[in-house]
């Protein structure tokens, strides 16, 4: 009874001092809340004045220009030279705050304040940054990137304004002025604290001025050496860019360090202030109360402590033990995956290789044979479980892409004789002919939620007939694609239809005993269609069969259908023979007067893009980095007609050798169409890669219809094909003068892949020949080029990543895409697969998934490549090379 009272008085003190403590911390939390809204308003309402100055400042410049601008055009294109040197003298009279003022015209002459056609002879006025901008966007007064003057060395801009009159552009106004004045307004942008500072950039993320003699800006590396931010603190720069003018934000920089930054557009030259106060400054906590709330913490929780202790000794380990449990559920799902995967891709790959040797005696090929089956599905249980446990800690992230509807139902009829087996099962598909050709998802998890639910159909239906049924209808700017599957299997018992789609379970399995699965499927297929904002139901009839019906939301890209005559073909697994041959079939305009560059660091890349080329009959030369493509272009030793340029290459990116090309200045350089090779086919890329001096772009593997759009609109020319001789000679000419050919395709060692190698080729286990014949445009003499260039890429590669490091994440996607890429080309798609996997993980600085699976990756890689080395052999033994 004492201790049943002193219970009651104990809990009783307990929830009062809880209540008044609970009360404390409440005000202490408000008035805290309330200070860091009211600091943080007031960095923003002085960032909006700070903006209006600085802005203020530019429509003023600007303003000038245009009123001058406006001036002249009034008088006519007849205006006399000197009195325009005249005017000039004057207005800058007028405007000390400009130090240069030019009028340039349509034939490369230039009137200057400081005469400076007197100095420059061979001065081009229509050359110059601000004169080409100022005729490109005639309406508006632009404004040139922050530069240092010639003269003085001291940092200016220009504003320029094209001069009309009757509708005819007759020259351009420009107008130098120092930029000290708006130096002196930044260095005025204060806060009370002391650690703060503020910075100009463009929309780029470009850093155009900082404070002077701030410690700030260079402790945090926005020192005079930092001109991009993206290249210093990548993460930073996209959350920059992301806030919303006029707002605040708490952002954590690589270092661990968290500041509060505050970005206001200037309007008037398409530039962003940005201001930053440190947090540990702005959220020091507040020191009122402080003692009285350390008492009281303590208090409680020592009476917390001994009320647990009397109390609750039986419940507190009850809950350890359930605490543990679920880690210990956690951390299995979370690394058995991992653990497992590293030795089963060596069992896996090994058993590959040696059925590839063709070797073995009938018994031990059978028994080898029995290996490698196992170990498929035993990964594909271990994947089941990996998949559960990204879903459930809701880590899986949908990827979706523009991807093509008749090539995916294509790929997931590619599995469906392995589920069949020797079963006498019949399957028909029924495809509706208004599906849309192209759509826009997640198609890599449609296609697994689609193959779960085939290999169920088959695997629970040992005769009769399995029937797969799409269609698709349009909701605005959505579609939704729905496919039903039903079989003439055992079928389900209704009680335990709620259950099949439970975590961890497996219904009815006395009946079931023999039939291979850990009942993980079809609940990973629910969550991913849920993802999709779609559903998976099912109905059934115990002892007669099922019908499972999977609907997904994707988004409409195009109006274009699949049409009957596809529909068909697929329905009787004719669609990529079709497709391959339709392309290798193709008339191909003939191209001989032109001549291209094909850039990309790997090989395979490179031959498969030669191959696709070849049938144009066009001169390709070769080169396996941005910055040679740079060099090239710059001694224009060769003039290309185009240029296709890969994405991600190590040491510099197709980007920035873009970039770098177009920043040459010569009307070659700022003309040549490039057109971007990417296996990065996601959503943006497209606006990326136009917004950054790419006039097209394709993706890998390439698409022969999609390449021949892009040569006939960009290369082709009609002019030369009536003229074919001319061309032709221009072309040999042309020859004689490349010196920047450096990474032709290497040349065929083997004679060409026989019948016997061939089958060798065809019989390597995780090969899919028909993909890369088709991505080599149908012809074997290529595909060969690309299987040997695979072997001696991937080598290489693979030596770069056998050992990653986490300060080498860049380095790490770069050859993981790289992979990717010559994987995908050979027909190599789970590994093509594997490789993306890796390469995002990277990008994502997940770097507990690259350690786990990077052993199991190279080992699945080698043994690919061993295993392609041996079918392509001369002296191979499948064949008689």
């Amino acid at each position: 009874m004492l201790v049943d009272k002193f219970h009651a008085v104990l809990t009783s003190v307990i929830i009062l001092i809880i209540a008044v403590g609970a009360v404390m911390i409440g005000g202490v939390v408000t008035v805290r809340h309330n200070e860091i809204e009211q600091t943080l308003a007031r960095i923003e309402r002085n960032g909006i004045y700070d903006a209006e100055k600085i802005n203020n400042w530019v429509e003023k410049s600007s303003s000038f220009v245009a009123t001058f601008a406006g001036g002249i055009a009034n008088l006519g294109e007849e205006f006399p030279t000197d009195k325009m040197q005249g005017a000039i003298n004057l207005h800058l009279d007028r405007h000390p705050e400009f130090f240069r003022i030019h009028m340039g015209y349509p034939d490369g002459s230039l009137i200057s304040s400081d005469h400076r056609e007197l100095d420059y002879k061979d001065y081009n006025a229509t050359e110059r940054p601000w004169y080409v901008e100022a005729v490109n966007h005639p309406d508006r007064v632009v404004i040139s990137e922050i530069f240092d003057d010639y003269d003085s060395g001291l940092p200016c801009v220009s504003f320029a304004k094209a001069v009309r009159s009757q509708g005819k552009i007759i020259g351009v106004l420009s107008a130098d002025i120092f930029v000290s004045t708006l130096e002196e307004m930044l260095n005025q942008v204060q806060e009370e604290a002391d650690d703060f500072y503020a910075i100009i950039t463009d929309m780029r993320a470009n850093v155009l001025l900082r404070q002077t003699n701030n410690p700030t800006v260079e402790r945090l590396g926005f020192d005079q050496t930092t001109t991009n931010i993206a290249k210093v603190h990548p993460r930073m720069a996209e959350d920059l860019l992301a806030l919303k003018n006029g707002k605040s934000a708490l952002l954590a920089l690589p270092s661990g360090e968290k500041r509060y930054y505050s970005a206001h557009d200037i309007r008037a030259a398409e530039w962003r202030l940005y201001t930053s106060t440190s947090a540990d400054e702005l959220l020091q906590p507040i020191n009122r109360h402080s003692n009285i709330m350390l008492g009281v913490l303590m208090l409680m929780l020592i009476l917390i402590v001994l009320m647990v202790v009397l109390t609750h000794v039986i419940l507190r380990r009850a809950a350890r033990v359930a605490r543990e449990e679920s880690q210990m559920k956690s951390i299995f799902l979370a690394n058995m995956s991992h653990e497992i995967r590293t030795p089963l891709n060596a069992i896996i790959g090994l058993s590959e290789l040696a059925l590839s040797s063709g070797s073995l005696p009938p018994s031990e090929n059978d028994d080898i044979n029995k290996i490698y089956a196992a170990g498929v599905t035993l990964l594909s249980i271990v994947n089941n479980i990996l998949d559960l446990s990204k879903v459930e800690s809701g880590k899986m992230e949908l990827v979706p892409v523009e991807y093509n509807v008749p090539s995916l139902i294509n790929d997931t009829l590619a599995l469906i004789s392995a589920y069949t087996g020797s079963k006498e099962v019949e399957f028909r598909l029924n495809i509706d002919e208004t599906l849309p050709c192209t759509l826009f998802g997640d198609d890599l998890r449609i296609k697994q939620i689609l193959n779960n639910l085939l290999s169920n159909a088959f695997k629970y239906t040992n005769k009769g007939s399995v029937d797969w049924n799409i269609r698709a209808e349009r909701a605005g700017n959505h579609v939704w694609m729905t496919s039903s599957i039903r079989d003439t299997g055992i079928g389900i018992r209704p009680e335990n239809l709620q259950k099949i789609f439970s975590n961890y379970s497996q219904v009815d399995t006395k009946s079931n005993r023999a039939i291979q699965g850990t009942g993980l499927g079809l609940a990973i297929a629910k969550k991913m269609a849920e993802m999709m904002d779609g559903s998976l139901t099912v109905e059934s009839e115990y002892g007669f069969g099922s019908t499972f019906t999977v609907r997904v939301r994707q988004d409409f890209v195009n109006d274009q259908t699949i049409g009957a005559d596809t529909a068909r073909k697929l329905c009787h697994f004719e669609y990529l023979r079709h497709k391959r041959d339709r392309n290798q079939n193709a008339a191909r305009a003939d191209l001989s007067y032109a001549r291209v560059l094909v850039v990309d660091d790997v090989t395979t890349n490179l031959i498969v893009a030669q191959g696709l080329l070849k049938r144009y009959k066009l001169q390709v030369d070769c080169l396996t980095s941005g910055k040679r493509a740079v060099e090239a272009i710059r001694e224009a030793a060769v003039k290309y007609d185009a240029i296709m340029m890969d994405h991600m290459m190590p040491e510099m990116d197709g980007v920035e050798a873009t970039r770098l090309i177009r920043a040459l200045g010569t009307p070659y350089a700022k003309n040549i169409p490039i057109i971007a090779l990417t296996a990065n086919a996601v959503s943006g890329m497209a606006r990326m890669f136009l917004a950054n001096g790419f006039n097209d772009f394709i993706s890998k593997p390439i698409d022969i219809t999609l390449l021949d759009v892009a040569l006939n609109r960009w290369v082709r020319d009609k002019t030369k094909e009536a003229d074919g001789a001319d061309a032709v000679a221009d072309t040999v000419a042309a020859n004689a003068a490349n010196a920047t050919n450096a990474a032709q395709a290497p040349q065929n060692k083997n004679a060409p892949l026989d019948g016997g190698r061939q089958e060798a080729v065809r019989n390597l286990p995780g090969l899919n020949v028909e993909i890369g014949l088709e991505n080599c445009g149908g012809t074997w003499e290529v595909y060969e080029y690309v299987l040997q260039a695979f072997v001696t890429d991937t080598t290489r590669m693979l030596a770069e990543i056998r050992d990653p490091k986490p300060e080498a994440t860049v380095d790490y996607a770069t050859y993981t895409h790289g992979i990717k890429g010559s994987s995908n080309s050979a027909g190599l798609t789970a590994l093509g697969e594997q490789a993306k996997q890796l390469e995002l993980a990277a990008k994502a600085g997940n770097w507990s998934f690259v350690a786990a699976n990077n052993a199991a990756f190279v080992a699945a890689a080698e043994a690919a490549v061993a295993a392609i080395k041996k079918a392509i052999a001369k002296d191979s033994s499948r064949g008689g090379g």
